[in-house]
């Protein structure tokens, strides 16, 4: 067993037994209407950084014409479940939160092609995972939370067939690190759109500090006139009347090095607010 598939394991002992922090949920398919957000940019042709978490940023990404794209997120065990993901859409099962338990431990123990050997351990961390705790199921168990199952039902339906073509090929690249903190992604790469989700919220509420090495990490990866699109959730701070009172005090530490854009929200999942950041030419 690889030291990696060693300390998932250990990461996943933790969560069970309830020594963890929201971060360390997976979360088993978007609690965002992406396909809202998708559709009001352009990154046909572009090149991605996207928050692994559900896995679901990658599929779209590839879904409107990315040229490249890689992702990043502080909790390892979501590459591990990019793979599970892969193997459900694989076997006709788009979301997550839509699998019972018993088809879930048919498709794991089926699958016999693996396009690497960290796939191949994560065919072995999911066996595993499964054996050991028998209450991993899509709606009763601490490691994968499948609350927003619905989100993206709709525009995944109407995209079955494209969706069940492109995943068997994705193997993307990950870093397991997190923006907040000063080594950042660890990578010299440059990317045209940064996708964040809500990474902003869990930022110690918004403290200037941990915005500003934020920001930093961002403007190291992001190309000349690079973007950063970015989740807000209300109801963390006590509804959408608060909303402009933290969006402010995030644009205080961004606004010197980066344009701001509210999305249209209409339509988007209620209480849910899309936004983003392009980078300023200062040069």
């Amino acid at each position: 067993m690889s030291t990696s598939l060693q300390e998932d394991f250990n990461y996943a002992n933790t969560i069970f037994n309830n020594n963890f922090s929201c971060s360390s949920h997976i979360y088993g398919n978007t609690n965002e209407e992406l396909d809202d957000i998708f559709n009001s940019i352009n990154i046909s042709n572009k090149s991605v950084l996207a928050v692994m978490s559900s896995g679901d940023y990658l599929i779209m990404s590839h879904l409107f014409g990315a040229k490249s794209v890689e992702c990043f997120d502080i909790n390892p065990l979501t590459y591990r479940y990019f793979f599970l993901r892969k193997w459900l859409i694989q076997n006709g099962v788009l979301e997550y939160g839509k699998c019972g338990y018993e088809r879930l431990i048919e498709i794991v123990n089926s699958v016999s092609n693996f396009s690497s050997e960290y796939e191949r351990e994560s065919n072995t961390f999911w066996k595993e995972i499964i054996e050991r705790f028998s209450e991993f199921s899509w709606d009763n168990n601490k490691l994968i939370t499948a609350d927003g199952y619905t989100f993206c039902s709709c525009f995944y339906d109407k995209k079955r067939e494209e969706i069940e073509k492109l995943v068997p090929s994705l193997n993307p690249v990950f870093y397991n690190a997190s923006l907040s903190e000063e080594s950042g992604l660890g990578t010299d790469k440059k990317y045209d759109y940064v996708f964040i989700s809500n990474i902003l919220d869990w930022s110690n509420n918004r403290s200037p500090r941990r915005l500003e090495i934020i920001k930093r990490n961002l403007l190291n990866i992001l190309n000349s006139d690079g973007r950063v699109v970015c989740t807000h959730f209300p109801s963390m701070y006590g509804g959408r009347n608060n909303t402009p009172v933290i969006i402010k005090l995030e644009r205080q530490v961004f606004d010197n090095d980066f344009d701001f854009q509210m999305f249209d929200d209409k339509g988007l999942v209620e209480g849910n607010i899309a936004y983003m950041y392009t980078r300023k030419n200062n040069f």
